[in-house]
């Protein structure tokens, strides 16, 4: 298999796409090769698509709508099955999908309201993948034991296993192709590791990042320590040394284990029992250390006194009151346990989404 390394971007809008080009490849860090189709009437879709879709190909991002040169019935949607038949992960972007939340794993979505925040999506998914590309293909695929490990593996944490376990219990369920994985070990290589790649790739980014646990961002740590982003983004030299750069890493994130770490070197002297919540004890240690107070994250429940869960939905600092936020195992993974759903939220939409 020649080495992955290429980006395919689809739009029917021949400017938008060169722009959109243009501000990727300003974006990429490392190697790689944008490549752009604008579809027109006289093409066939199909033979296109077999051109450009070869085993380097790591990402494609298609217009939800590409019907605009005269191509009558070629949608986004049409891509994304195509690619997905071929384990070719396949995001679709739009100037009118924002924020959309899609149940399936191996759904993806950029915001395309400029292309400059197009592009900054686009290229963290793109060399996200390309790290698994790269931890995987040096690993001998036929020993792992399955998607979890082959998660810990690109994250370069074996242990993580177990608990990578708990994101994905629940997903063989929703998503056939990932108990096809147990069968790849008599398969060609090549496709063994262009279905582990595929999975694992997913798993991270729509999974395990979106949901705090052993990861957390910029938002999630405000919220363990009971405080704004405002204030975790000024705190980012203080955790500098528990900073995550592996795949899929967007901005400030951390490895919870670490963060814990340096609260814990700096605890002496204060007694945890002191307090009424250990999200409290984790902020008076970082206050003590800064001598000043950490400003509070609002919340008409408590005052920002309390906090130490995110709500991915909200996007908000929750806690364990009962009027603040409740458990929702059967929604959030069982392993993301800094994430629960704000009481708001879960009233509104319980009903709907089958809590």
């Amino acid at each position: 298999m020649t080495d992955p390394n290429v980006l395919l971007l689809i739009d029917d809008d021949s400017d938008f796409l060169a722009e959109l080009k243009e501000e990727v490849k300003r974006r990429l860090q490392g190697d790689g090769f944008v490549e752009t189709w604008s579809p027109s009437r006289d093409e066939k879709p199909r033979d296109v698509l077999d051109a450009y879709i070869q085993d380097n190909v790591v990402l494609v991002v298609t217009d939800d709508d590409l019907t605009g040169n005269g191509l009558t019935g070629l949608f986004g949607a049409t891509v994304v099955d195509w690619c997905q038949r071929k384990q070719v992960p396949v995001a679709i972007f739009s100037r009118r999908l924002t924020d959309d939340q899609r149940p399936d794993l191996f759904d993806m979505v950029v915001s395309a309201s400029t292309a400059g925040t197009a592009a900054e999506e686009i290229v963290v998914t793109f060399e996200g993948f390309v790290k698994v590309w790269e931890v995987l293909s040096g690993t001998s695929l036929t020993e792992l034991s399955g998607p979890a490990e082959a998660a810990a593996v690109a994250l370069g944490d074996p242990q993580l296993e177990s608990e990578l376990a708990l994101y994905t219990a629940k997903l063989f369920a929703a998503n056939s192709v990932l108990g096809s994985i147990g069968a790849t070990q008599s398969h060609d290589p090549d496709e063994h590791l262009r279905l582990l790649v595929y999975v694992v790739g997913h798993i991270l980014r729509n999974v395990v990042l979106p949901y705090p646990g052993p990861i957390i961002g910029e938002s999630v740590l405000g919220a363990y320590l009971c405080t704004t982003t405002e204030e975790a983004e000024r705190l980012s030299a203080f955790f500098e040394e528990a900073g995550y750069i592996g795949p899929f890493a967007a901005g400030r994130t951390y490895w919870r284990d670490k963060v814990d770490d340096i609260l814990a070197s700096l605890a002496e002297g204060l007694d945890e029992s002191t307090y009424e919540t250990f999200p409290q004890f984790c902020r008076a240690i970082v206050e003590r250390r800064l001598g000043r107070e950490l400003a509070r994250h609002e919340c008409e429940r408590c005052g920002g006194e309390y906090g130490g869960f995110f709500c991915p939905f909200t996007v908000r600092a929750v806690c364990r009151r009962d009027d603040c936020s409740v458990d929702t195992n059967s929604w959030i993974p069982q392993a993301a346990d800094l994430t629960r759903t704000e009481r708001e939220y879960f009233d509104e939409w319980q009903s709907f989404l089958g809590f």
